[in-house]
């Protein structure tokens, strides 16, 4: 299988911008990850057990991860897709279960979803109903639930399966996963915490991209979302003190960032109250090396437009 090579998280970045700009808060989330690896919590030399069984230890207990396998008994050697490259309606609910979300796809558009379709970057920004997220209603297609997405993307980019026109099969990528190896094991479990984590905040971004207007509105939320993120890698889980960076990123973004943070928790990278949100310690590379490639992936344009200012 030809792995994916590895994004260049590049130094931070030096300027003038303005101190709430997107891209100056990324380049400040950059700092910190790179903070973090250098401070001992990359684990190497008499901390390597440990290190590996933190990671099989957490990475064992979230539905993310443990329920690859049982979509690979369920893809078993494959299943006809969309002509998208996503479930088929009738798949949805049962694909989606596997990592505990109740969703179901339907035929009829309904209300939330017609919504969604004729106004999505707005209805995005603005849907402040954390009881009910999208993921509690009927869709018309998974594309709709950026968890199942993410999560979907997530498998095909680290070979988990492959498309080959309107199937999907598995790939290299679920004979590394059953591998007797248990570092190799690790290894792609968190590669693929990390793409999900990008896919994640790619799926917040995407429908705001289809509207010039609504544009500049995402790379604010995510940027706000993954400092947030960061702020929980360095959390102990049971403190009680709210992260410093929930307190700065006041107002409409800062609102729809934790929004997104309680989707994470809700399936299950983060641990903790919702103003002490904590990483477990076996997910942090994964989610640093997630926040690196949503720097790289969705937050250039901004860096690049604040630079032209």
């Amino acid at each position: 299988m030809s792995r994916k090579k590895k994004r260049s998280r590049g130094n931070p970045v030096k300027s003038s911008r303005p101190i709430g700009s997107p891209a100056k808060r990324i380049d400040q989330v950059i700092s910190a990850c790179e903070r973090w690896l250098s401070e001992g919590n990359n684990t190497t030399g008499g901390e390597a057990d440990q290190g590996i069984a933190e990671r099989h230890r957490d990475l064992a207990e979230i539905r993310l991860v443990t329920g690859v396998e049982d979509f690979l008994d369920w893809l078993g050697e494959g299943r006809h897709c969309s002509p998208e490259g996503g479930l088929q309606r009738k798949d949805i609910a049962p694909v989606a279960a596997m990592i505990g979300l109740s969703v179901k796809g339907t035929h009829t558009k309904h209300d939330d979803a017609g919504h969604r379709v004729d106004l999505p970057a707005l209805d995005r920004l603005f849907d402040d109903d954390v009881s009910a997220p999208p993921r509690q209603h009927p869709v018309m297609s998974m594309w709709e639930v950026p968890e199942l997405t993410a999560w979907w993307q997530a498998m095909q980019a680290v070979g988990i399966f492959s498309r080959s026109g309107t199937r999907v099969l598995p790939d290299q990528g679920a004979e590394l996963l059953r591998s007797t190896d248990e570092l190799e094991v690790l290894d792609i479990q968190q590669e693929f915490l990390a793409v999900f984590v990008e896919r994640f905040f790619a799926a917040e971004a995407e429908p705001f991209q289809r509207d010039d207007f609504f544009r500049s509105l995402a790379p604010p939320t995510i940027a706000a979302a993954a400092a947030e993120l960061v702020a929980a890698l360095s959390r102990e889980e049971g403190e009680q003190q709210p992260q410093p960076s929930v307190q700065q990123h006041a107002g409409l973004f800062g609102l729809r960032a934790r929004m997104l943070l309680r989707r994470l928790a809700d399936v299950g990278l983060l641990r903790g109250q919702e103003s002490a949100y904590s990483v477990p310690p076996g997910l942090r590379q994964a989610i640093v090396q997630g926040v690196l490639m949503t720097r790289d992936g969705h937050l250039a344009e901004a860096d690049e437009d604040d630079a032209e200012e």
